[in-house]
């Protein structure tokens, strides 16, 4: 009995568990698994799935079962592929977008740091000291964080438990004063607040530089100063900390700002190997021996003694063969929507590059360029393949790349591409209106790939969110949220 004769209602089953390309696969095999990959009850389940795992914003009032069934397979391959489906040659792309204004006007400060949280439907903000999370359609504040000196915030949505778990690190208005570290859950349903952990890092940490949270694990970028006879080196140390058990351990290695992310069961950062900079990826496992109890003990052996762990996996970023200055990474990484145990890595840099040395004027000639790859990165976290007998290497693949000379200020990576910000010049003449570009990251490899929307929106900070198509954008007293369709 071939795969083909089994049941229709099995063969519809097996096709619900499946991820979009292998959906997509089984339907160029013959006419009749054609007819059963474009069943309306597969492509409810795959687009449910990833309103689930909120890496979409399922459509506001609106009733799936009528949705037809090339409309739900329009609107995964937006989400898929990004929402961009107009020509590339066209001058300004239509502009259909859902706009939402969150008025605030009755707060006592800007809004700032907006952060539009997994699947669209609520917003993060800081006002002052304090952190508030806003519903998007209601228009109204359900959660609020009275703070002192807040550096860095980050939430974990989980909606199927009614529940917001928030990770927050404040270094108490002084810099060199100890970093505290608190996890807070907040009940959707009965707007309760409830403090899960408080710790307080040793006085030799200071100035944090980044927080990320996956589940029980909290990622710290701090500084500590090293005392020796030659004077004091500052330092940037990664901390991974256990909230639920208490317990850390510190990264090793020379380490990027702001490069670190945590992925279930796996950890990546940027280290600086020699005179370049490498990805590499650890698997958590390698590090269950080196757990420690958060004290001041513990931290004092590992900073001095940090752990010796073979990476998963490391991958040498190319760069253009010119000298450079003033170089900046900033890494992203994504769940893939296309692909199960895959994720979508981003890596975009920026720098000045110098030609070569002139001896009458001095110094070569100078520009600015910027570079956007893409990869995909294969681990095996999916519960299909939890039982098997070996767990397959990290795998690793470029999916595309560009290099453009834009002047032009990153303001974040999502998934649908990268957002540059270009800042007018109060002297310009005449005024050059301030934009914001939105570049999708998909396509084939070649030079300059992409596609921009031109939003000419004036605000304080402007970001994309994660994964859906959205751009938020601060103004004096609100916050406007674009979700492009």
């Amino acid at each position: 009995m071939g795969f083909v004769d089994l049941n229709q209602d099995v063969l519809l089953r097996v096709l619900v568990y499946l991820d979009v390309y292998t959906v997509l696969q089984c339907g160029l095999v013959c006419s009749y698994l054609r007819s059963l990959a474009h069943s309306k009850h597969v492509w409810l389940s795959l687009l449910s799935d990833l309103g689930r795992r909120l890496l979409i914003d399922l459509p506001i009032s609106e009733d799936l079962i009528e949705t037809s069934v090339p409309d739900l397979i329009a609107q995964v391959k937006r989400v898929v592929l990004g929402p961009f489906t107009w020509a590339p040659d066209a001058p300004q792309p239509p502009t259909s977008f859902r706009k939402f204004h969150l008025d605030m006007r009755r707060e006592e400060f800007s809004p700032s740091h907006p952060t539009l949280l997994l699947g669209g439907r609520h917003l993060v903000v800081r006002q002052g000291d304090m952190l508030q999370m806003w519903n998007v359609v209601d228009g109204r504040r359900e959660f609020e964080w009275a703070g002192h000196d807040i550096a860095h915030f980050d939430v974990n949505p989980s909606y199927s438990n009614s529940e917001m778990v928030f990770a927050i690190a404040s270094a108490q208005g002084k810099y060199l004063a100890p970093i505290k570290i608190e996890v807070v859950k907040f009940g959707l349903d009965q707007a309760s607040v409830i403090e899960m952990f408080a710790s307080e890092l040793p006085n030799i940490f200071y100035h944090p530089g980044g927080l990320v949270l996956c589940g029980k694990l909290i990622g710290l970028e701090v500084e500590w100063i090293e005392h020796d006879q030659w004077g004091d080196k500052t330092h940037v140390a990664f901390i991974v900390v256990n909230w639920q058990d208490a317990v850390f351990f510190i990264l090793p290695g020379r380490l990027l700002k702001k490069s670190m992310t945590l992925l279930p069961g796996y950890i990546v950062v940027i280290a600086h190997v020699g005179f370049e900079q490498e990805i590499v990826v650890y698997s958590l496992e390698a590090f269950k021996s080196h757990w420690q109890p958060l004290n001041h003990e513990s931290f004092m052996v590992a900073i001095n003694a940090p752990v010796d762990v073979a990476p998963a996996l490391r991958h040498t970023i190319d760069y253009v063969d010119a000298p450079c200055s003033k170089l900046e990474t900033v890494i992203a990484i994504h769940e893939c929507l296309l692909h199960l145990d895959s994720y979508i890595v981003s890596l975009y840099q920026s720098g000045q590059y110098h030609t070569s040395y002139d001896p009458e004027d001095g110094f070569g000639g100078r520009w600015q360029q910027s570079s956007f790859q893409r990869y995909r990165l294969t681990l095996s976290t999916s519960p299909l393949h939890s039982h098997a007998s070996q767990e397959a290497a990290p795998g690793w693949r470029l999916l595309s790349a560009s290099r453009t000379a834009d002047a032009l200020f990153l303001e974040n990576l999502s998934y649908a591409g990268y957002g540059l910000r270009f800042w007018s010049s109060p002297y310009a003449s005449p005024p050059v209106p301030r934009r914001f570009f939105l570049h999708r990251a998909f396509g084939p490899l070649r030079e300059n790939f992409g596609r921009r929307v031109h939003l000419n929106e004036g605000g304080m900070d402007i970001s994309l969110s994660k994964y859906s198509s959205a751009i938020t954008v601060c103004k004096a007293r609100g916050v406007d949220v674009l979700y492009y369709h």
